[in-house]
C-alpha cells in the first residue's frame, strides 16, 4: 500500500483526490492508497474506524445505488416515479434502425449517449441527420461497456448546464458549466485556435485546470465554422458538451439556484440511495445522476465564490 503525507507530492492524483487528501491530513486521518495516483482511498479517523472511499464517493453508496445511476436509463425510468421533468428517452440494446430513425423524425435532433459511461464519454448532441445517427450510434457502443445506448431529444442548446452537488442528501452548491471555448486572436481560425490551447493550457482531465478539448469532436461540431477567423477577444464554443473531462468551463451558480430545483435535487439523491450525487440540469429538465462526483469546481470555480465541498465531505466522513 502507498502511504500517504504532508510531504507526498500528490500532481498524480486527480483534484477532487487531491482536495480530500490535503483535507484528511489536516484533520489527523492516515491516508493509504494501492498505488500513486489511484483514487481508491482508505482512511483511518483519528478513532481508529476505517474508511474505503473511491474519490468523492463515499462508503455509505451501496454497489447497488452506484450500478443503476451509472445506467443512464434506468436511472431514467426510476426519476418517472416521481414525475421528475427529463427530455424524452429510448434505450437500444441492439441495431433497430427504423427506430432510431422514426425516434429522429419526432424530435429533430438528438442527443446520442452510452448507457453506462461517464466524463461525457461517448455522447454525441445535435444529432440533425441520417448519417450522424449512425456515425453517433457507433461512437457511443465504443464506450458503452454493455453496448447499448440511448436517445434523447435534444433540449434547447441556451438553456443552461446546472451540476447541483448533494452531501448527506442536503444541497451543497451549484456549478454553471460551459461548453469548451476558444478566444480569437484575429489571425488563427477556430480548428488552429484548438490547436494552440491544447499545447499550451490545456492537458489531463482532472489534472490540468482546463481539460484538452477532443478535436474530432469539436470540429464535428464546428462543421465549417472551424475554418474562421474570430475576432481578437471573441469567444467561440467549440463543442456541444460542458463536461469539466470535455474541456469545459465551471462557474459558482449556488445563489442563484432556485429553490424548487434544490428540492428536487435532494429528493433524487434520496431516492436512488446515493447520500453524495451530482445532479445534471439542462435548464429545468434534469438529464443525468454521478454518483462520484467532482468537489473541486465546487471549491474553486474558475468564477465566483467556492462553497469548501471537500470540507462538507470531510464533515460528512467524520458523521458515519
Amino acid at each position: 500500500m502507498f502511504t500517504i503525507n504532508k510531504h507526498t507530492n500528490l500532481n498524480n492524483f486527480a483534484f477532487t483526490s487531491r482536495a480530500i487528501i490535503q483535507q484528511a491530513l489536516a484533520r489527523g486521518f492516515r491516508v493509504m492508497s494501492p498505488y500513486d495516483g489511484y483514487s481508491h482511498l482508505f482512511l483511518h479517523r483519528p478513532d481508529g474506524k476505517l474508511l474505503h472511499i473511491f474519490s468523492s464517493t463515499p462508503p455509505t453508496t451501496s454497489n447497488n445505488s452506484a450500478t443503476l445511476a451509472s445506467n443512464k436509463y434506468a436511472t431514467y425510468e426510476l426519476l418517472k416515479t416521481i414525475d421528475t421533468p427529463q427530455p424524452d428517452t429510448i434505450l437500444f440494446t441492439a441495431d433497430d434502425p427504423a427506430k432510431a430513425q422514426k425516434f429522429l423524425q419526432k424530435h429533430t435532433q438528438l442527443v446520442v449517449k452510452p448507457l453506462d459511461a461517464s466524463h461525457g464519454d461517448g455522447i454525441t448532441v445535435g444529432v440533425s441527420s441520417p448519417a450522424q445517427l449512425q456515425s453517433a450510434i457507433a461512437k457511443a457502443r465504443q464506450h458503452s461497456t454493455s453496448g447499448a445506448y440511448i436517445l434523447q431529444e435534444q433540449l434547447d442548446i441556451n438553456h443552461k448546464d446546472l451540476r447541483i452537488l448533494c452531501i448527506d442528501y442536503q444541497f451543497v452548491g451549484t456549478i454553471h458549466r460551459i461548453p469548451a471555448r476558444v478566444t480569437g486572436d484575429g489571425e488563427h481560425s477556430v480548428a488552429e485556435l484548438i490547436d494552440i490551447e491544447n499545447r499550451t493550457i490545456r492537458g489531463e482531465r482532472y489534472i490540468k485546470d482546463l481539460a484538452s478539448i477532443d478535436k474530432l469532436s469539436a470540429l464535428q461540431f464546428l462543421g465549417d465554422q472551424q475554418n474562421h477567423i474570430p475576432p481578437k477577444g471573441a469567444k467561440v464554443q467549440v463543442t456541444g458538451l460542458a463536461n469539466l473531462g470535455q474541456g469545459g468551463e465551471h462557474a459558482d451558480y449556488t445563489d442563484q439556484t432556485p429553490q424548487w430545483m434544490i428540492e428536487l435535487a435532494e429528493k433524487i439523491a434520496k431516492l436512488l440511495g446515493t447520500p453524495v450525487a451530482g445532479i445534471d440540469f439542462f435548464g429545468d429538465k434534469v438529464i443525468e445522476v454521478n454518483t462520484c462526483p467532482s468537489l473541486f469546481m465546487h471549491d474553486a470555480p474558475m468564477t465566483g465564490k467556492g462553497q469548501n465541498a471537500t470540507g462538507r465531505y470531510l464533515d460528512y466522513l467524520e458523521s458515519i
